[in-house]
């Protein structure tokens, strides 16, 4: 009867663990939301420095779509307003070229979550440096991104006019 007792102690202890331990490595939906958009940052990043116009667009068609909704909606200010995944792709291949490194930097971010919907918004620093100019801008932005297919996919970017820092003052 004692060994009974201590097999079902110890089967309840280690499933009471095991839900514990669980329950620590599941991650937020905010958290999942925050690293979606770091990767979409990461995507239009040109990797290890300059990369072919070919090379880009193949690495994005892949990439984007699982990331990014079919018909996403665009709103930035010097491309206007439009949808689609194809025209984001076309858009984030011409940003770089072979001359033209593209880098992004998220500031931090503001989730909220509402059941199978999330609105990111944020703060991002544009880099854009060829071999001899580098041009820095930021803007303000907002997503919305929806649970499709059980990911976080995004259905709209939105930018604000971009604006530039002023030159730093040196002695």
């Amino acid at each position: 009867m004692l060994d009974r007792r201590r097999l079902l102690l110890t089967v309840l202890v280690l499933t009471a663990s095991g839900t514990a331990a669980l329950s620590l490595l599941h991650r937020s939906d905010r958290d999942v939301i925050i690293e979606r958009v770091g990767e979409l940052a990461d995507v239009v990043d040109t990797p290890q420095g300059f990369e072919s116009p070919a090379a880009r667009r193949e690495r994005l068609e892949r990439a984007v779509p699982q990331l990014v909704s079919q018909d996403v909606l665009i709103d930035i200010p010097e491309l206007g307003r439009t949808r689609g995944r194809d025209v984001l792709v076309g858009w984030a291949t011409r940003a770089a070229s072979a001359e033209q490194r593209v880098d992004i930097e998220l500031g931090p971010l503001e989730v909220r979550v509402e059941a199978e919907q999330a609105t990111v918004t944020g703060e991002a620093v544009l880099e854009l440096a060829t071999p001899s100019q580098l041009t820095e801008e930021r803007r303000r932005f907002s997503l919305r991104l929806e649970q499709q297919g059980g990911s976080w996919r995004v259905v709209a970017i939105t930018a604000a006019a971009r604006t530039h820092e002023e030159p730093e003052a040196r002695p």
